[in-house]
């Protein structure tokens, strides 16, 4: 037999394993580009003293990685990608390099809760105490409110506030009526108790005693007045003949009388809007551009008798 010598001894073969990890197609060194995992391929080298060399490939494919990265924010959220995102996600991807050399994909699932803005609108009567706790005593549309919502995003409120200030109520008694200050409802009581069916401005009182009335003013608020009658007759007679005629009307009146009179009317308020001192037996009365509601006017007679009587404009 022939042997070949190494090293003075009789020659053995080399047997090596190749480990190879991968993530793509692998071609070795028999020239062969392996797909799948491998460990019985073989290949024969020959080392430098002449003895062959056995080669054992063992190929490992790595596996690539696939995540979802869930997230939730208000508004807007910034990704690994750095793009800013404003609405809700789920088909962004973003590409790593894993641990074994291979490509690792995370897909975004984001969802965008976005905050909400609204305006409470209020109207009030002299003031009015907010959620913020602050009481205003005048219109505001600048004061803001924070809440949380529940998806935990900021909700905030802006104020749009309308302050109306009670007018002041006040009641006279004019030729035996009662007629209250201006307003756009009215309710009489007498004692404390409803008067069933006094809803007008004015009042024919049955009695002496203490009547009141509730208005709702012209600014939508609520309003009191009251008046003590006492002793006063409730059927009190003209001393002369007296017409005032359209009453109501749109502000024209003729005042027709068979005593030579003067006369002024003043407002429910008390103000004097027209003021005419010639006495005589007829007078052509002009208001119409003054505003609607309940006046009174004042006669005087040459004997400076004085007669109170309401003058309704329309």
């Amino acid at each position: 037999m022939t042997y070949t010598i190494c090293h003075q001894e009789p020659c053995s073969p080399i047997s090596v394993i190749d480990t190879i990890n991968t993530c793509v197609s692998y071609t070795w060194i028999d020239g062969i580009a392996y797909t799948a995992n491998n460990n019985t391929a073989t290949y024969s080298l020959q080392t430098i003293n002449g003895c062959d060399s056995l080669v054992t490939l063992n190929l490992t494919f790595g596996s690539s990685l696939t995540g979802v990265d869930t997230q939730e924010a208000c508004n807007s959220y910034s990704w690994i990608d750095n793009i800013t995102y404003t609405a809700s996600n789920n088909t962004a991807t973003y590409t790593l390099q894993s641990v074994n050399g291979c490509d690792s994909v995370v897909t975004l699932n984001l969802t965008i809760n976005n905050s909400v803005s609204t305006i409470d609108t209020i109207v009030a009567c002299d003031n009015f105490t907010w959620t913020n706790g602050i009481t205003y005593t005048a219109s505001n549309n600048t004061a803001t409110y924070t809440f949380q919502t529940i998806n935990g995003c900021d909700s905030l409120v802006y104020l749009d506030l309308t302050i109306n200030n009670t007018t002041s109520a006040s009641i006279i008694f004019i030729n035996g009526d009662l007629v209250a200050s201006a307003g756009i409802s009215y309710q009489w009581l007498y004692n404390g108790s409803i008067i069933s069916g006094a809803t007008n401005q004015s009042h024919t009182p049955s009695n002496n005693g203490l009547y009141s009335v509730e208005i709702t003013t012209v600014e939508g608020c609520n309003n009191t007045a009251s008046f003590s009658l006492n002793n006063v007759s409730v059927s009190e007679q003209n001393s002369i003949d007296l017409i005032i005629s359209p009453n109501p009307s749109s502000g024209i009146y003729n005042l027709v009388t068979n005593e030579n009179v003067a006369y002024t009317i003043y407002n429910i308020i008390g103000d004097i809007i027209v003021f005419d001192q010639t006495k005589k037996l007829n007078h052509n009365i002009d208001i119409s551009e003054k505003e609607s509601g309940i006046y009174i006017i004042k006669i005087v007679t040459e004997n400076n008798d004085v007669i109170v009587k309401q003058l309704i404009k329309n």
